[in-house]
C-alpha cells in the first residue's frame, strides 16, 4: 500500500454536488493506494505506523515528538487508486492498482483495523470508488510519502537498474 500522509489543521470530503460527507479538525489526511499485490497480512503494522508516526510538535514546540493518537486527533482516510500510476507516454497507467472490488474489501479492512486500534469516532473516510472533492489546510506543510511493505520499492529498483553511461550498457 502506498500512503500520502498530510498533517492538516482541517480537512473535509464531499461527493460532487452534495454537502460535506465527512470532515475533521486537526489531524491527518491520508490518501491510500492499494497495489494489486497487497493483502491484509500487514494491516496491523500499517495501522500502528499511521497511528503512532511522530508528525506533530509537543506543547514545548519540540519537533516530531507527538502522534495523531498521542494528541487524540482525527484521521480522514481517502482511497486513491491513482497513487499506483506510471506514465505510458503522456497518459497515466494504473495497471499496478488492485481492481476495485478487491481493493474495497482491503480498504474496508484497513478502516476496521484503524477503528479497533484507535477510536472509532476519530476515523473518517470518503466514499470508496466515488468522485470526491477534498478540501484541506495543510499544516507545515508536512506531507509524507510512505509505502509498505517496502520490498515493492526495492523490487522495482532491482528490475530497472540505472545503467552507467561510462560502461556502455553494463549495470552498475
Amino acid at each position: 500500500m502506498r500512503f500520502i500522509i498530510q498533517r492538516v489543521n482541517q480537512a473535509n470530503v464531499s461527493i460532487k454536488g452534495k454537502d460535506s460527507l465527512n470532515k475533521i479538525g486537526k489531524g491527518l489526511l491520508i490518501y491510500v493506494g492499494i497495489n494489486k499485490t497487497d493483502n491484509e497480512e500487514y494491516l496491523d503494522i500499517i495501522c500502528e505506523k499511521l497511528l503512532n508516526a511522530k508528525l506533530f510538535d509537543d506543547e514545548k514546540e519540540s519537533r516530531w515528538k507527538e502522534s495523531v493518537s498521542s494528541l487524540d486527533l482525527e484521521i480522514l482516510i481517502i482511497s486513491n487508486f491513482t497513487l499506483y500510476n506510471n506514465f505510458k507516454g503522456t497518459k497515466p497507467n494504473f495497471n499496478h492498482s488492485m481492481d476495485g472490488s478487491n481493493a474495497k474489501i482491503l480498504f474496508d479492512k484497513l478502516i476496521e483495523k484503524l477503528k479497533e486500534k484507535y477510536k472509532e469516532e476519530k476515523i473518517k473516510t470518503g466514499e470508496f470508488g466515488e468522485y470526491m472533492l477534498i478540501d484541506s489546510q495543510n499544516d507545515g506543510p508536512v506531507t509524507i510519502d510512505w509505502e509498505y511493505p517496502t520490498e515493492k520499492i526495492e523490487d522495482a529498483k532491482e528490475k530497472n537498474p540505472k545503467k552507467n553511461k561510462n560502461e556502455k550498457g553494463k549495470v552498475k
